[in-house]
């Protein structure tokens, strides 16, 4: 805040804390404090209704450097590299890729695709016509068969020539928590299994910084998860994922 901004505060008076703890105690008019304002959260982390500058006073990790442990402030020194994201629930190659390009033109650097009507290698051209996937991240979520859908892309990048080490995004490929919601695998578990195999054999060897496999804790905490059990939960499914992959 600049020295101008700051005067512009000189005519109102500070109030400290206690002062408004007197007001808040007079508009209860009795009531319990803690049972009116102050809630636990489900990991019993208690809420205040209101914070002020001094309780940052005994956050020691303010302190702390980016890229150091215990990483409460990120795992890179410079930047988080944080791409803007939308989502597009166009089914329609076509329409879907239309909507794509003008979402690029106004700055998103990261598409989230529904690929439930991609049948062939020529629908998922359309969708993906005159997007630049060396500097766009592609998530592609409902395909009916990612081994299908790895043949067709990889297709496409070496068609188009683009660089294989440039290629970012994932595959909404999670069967374990596909089984937990639809109470069956969306195959079988042994060909379900099997697929993480093949994406790794292909998507893993042949575009390096692009994800085969994902966990979905979205869908854990919509069940009603704290979340602590939504983080473990999710970790014990991907150590599933990296146990059948590595066996």
């Amino acid at each position: 805040m600049n020295k101008k901004r700051e005067r512009l505060f000189d005519e109102f008076p500070k109030i400290d804390t206690k002062e408004w703890e007197n007001i808040i105690l007079q508009d209860l008019k009795g009531a319990d404090y803690a049972k009116r304002l102050l809630w636990k959260t489900d990991e019993n982390i208690t809420v205040k209704p209101y914070y002020r500058s001094e309780d940052l006073n005994e956050l020691g990790y303010l302190n702390q450097d980016p890229n150091e442990f215990p990483f409460l402030r990120g795992t890179k020194e410079k930047g988080n590299d944080w791409r803007i994201a939308q989502r597009i629930s166009e089914t329609n190659p076509q329409k879907a890729n239309a909507i794509a390009l003008e979402l690029i033109s106004k700055g998103a650097t990261a598409l989230f695709l529904n690929a439930k009507e991609i049948k062939n290698s020529q629908d998922l051209a359309k969708l993906l016509d005159k997007i630049d996937l060396e500097t766009i991240a592609l998530r592609f979520e409902n395909h009916f068969s990612y081994t299908q859908l790895t043949e067709w892309f990889l297709d496409y990048v070496n068609q188009q020539h683009i660089d294989k080490t440039k290629v970012t995004g994932s595959f909404d490929y999670d069967p374990i928590t596909y089984l937990l919601l639809h109470n069956k695998f969306w195959k079988s578990k042994e060909e379900d299994l099997q697929e993480i195999l093949y994406l790794q054999q292909n998507i893993g060897k042949q575009l390096p910084n692009f994800n085969y496999i994902s966990s979905n804790g979205n869908i854990l905490h919509n069940c009603g998860t704290t979340i602590v059990q939504e983080l473990a939960y999710s970790l014990a499914i991907a150590n599933e994922y990296i146990v059948f992959a590595t066996e």
